[in-house]
């Protein structure tokens, strides 16, 4: 009996060998797909039955087909399409704005405008304006055909000799005017941040000397007379007029040679202090020995023409005497400069007479 079933265990193992053996054969012959493996059913036989080896075949799996690779062909670059340059669109130009025009309201305002004028040649005069809501006052000058518009900076060099004062004021100021400046005309503008306005144009006449009236020229009605003081002392000097608008003082050397304005005199005398110059009152003060021997007079002016004052000696004490004076008028010969005006309408002081020496 045993032997029996020992033979029964060779036959399996042989069974079993035989199995692998081809199931080696069939994985080499397959390609990468893998086989189940054959199911094998064992049954151990009890000693009465016999041991049936049952064994499924097992069905191939077929090797897959290969997909074949289709390498796709490459792709052209595309050409670039070439771009045309922008062009710059210009900006539209803006629509000017039209400035408003200045309310009249805001401009300045002319209350009086200046008023014609007739003087001798070298003569002088003033000329008034009122404003109101004005900032700036510039006086201009017209030519008598009209052509020509100087502001008074441009006139200055127009007419050298003459003397503009207050160009950029109310109260124009001429002195010295020449025969040229006849039939020419004045007026001021007038000038605030809004805008300008004009005054009305008043006209000047100049008439050449020695074609004046006499009746018209100025009437000298007191002189100065001569004062003592010492040196270093104060000393006035009074003289009076009618029909007269400027006044100014000469100093006249004890030679009778030299004329000097009064601001000349007190470049020429250091120290010397004179006041009231443009008017009928002279005040000296700090008088020094050199002007010892020295005379003054008071020439008076108007539009027509001037007249002179007698003149009036200057003694300092303790000074040299002068050297002799030759025989000569008491009044110089020489022109006089043009005197300073005083305001319109106002008359020169020293009206009362007095005479007041200090030491």
């Amino acid at each position: 009996m045993s032997k029996r079933y020992i033979g029964l265990i060779i036959c399996l193992l042989c069974v079993v060998l035989l199995l692998c053996a081809c199931g080696l054969r069939k994985s080499s012959e397959t390609t990468a797909t893998s086989a189940p493996a054959p199911t094998v059913t064992v049954v151990t036989p009890t000693p009465a039955q016999e041991i049936i080896v049952t064994a499924e075949p097992v069905e191939a799996t077929p090797a897959p087909t290969p997909v074949p690779v289709v390498t796709p062909a490459p792709t052209p670059a595309p050409t670039p399409v070439p771009t045309a340059e922008p062009v710059a669109t210009p900006a539209p130009e803006p629509t000017p704005v039209p400035t408003p025009a200045p309310a009249a309201a805001d401009l300045p305002i002319i209350r009086k405008s200046p008023t014609d004028e007739s003087v001798l040649e070298g003569g002088g005069a003033y000329f008034v304006a009122r404003y109101d809501n004005a900032l700036w006052a510039v006086w201009h000058f017209v030519s008598p055909d009209g052509q020509t518009d100087l502001t008074y900076e441009e006139a200055a060099k127009q007419f050298p000799n003459m003397q503009i004062l207050n160009g950029m004021y109310s109260t124009l100021e001429l002195k010295n005017m020449p025969l040229e400046l006849n039939g020419w005309k004045v007026y001021c503008q007038y000038r605030n941040r809004v805008g300008s306005t004009n005054t009305e144009k008043a006209t000047i006449t100049v008439t050449a000397k020695g074609n004046a009236d006499p009746a018209k020229l100025p009437v000298v009605t007191k002189s100065p007379t001569g004062e003592t003081v010492d040196a270093g002392g104060t000393a006035w000097f009074i003289a009076n007029h009618r029909n007269a608008v400027w006044a100014a003082w000469h100093f006249v050397s004890p030679d009778a040679q030299t004329d000097l304005g009064y601001k000349e005199a007190a470049e020429r005398f250091t120290g010397l202090q004179i006041v009231n110059g443009d008017k009928g009152n002279l005040q000296l003060k700090n008088i020094p020995a050199e002007l010892n021997g020295w005379k003054v007079y008071c020439e008076y002016s108007n539009n027509f023409g001037s007249v002179k004052t007698d003149s009036a000696l200057i003694t300092v004490k303790g000074a040299p005497t002068p050297a002799a004076v030759p025989a000569a008028p008491a009044a110089p010969t020489a022109p006089a400069a043009t005197a300073a005006p005083t305001a319109p309408g106002e008359t020169t002081p020293g009206d009362t007479g007095i005479i007041v020496v200090g030491g």
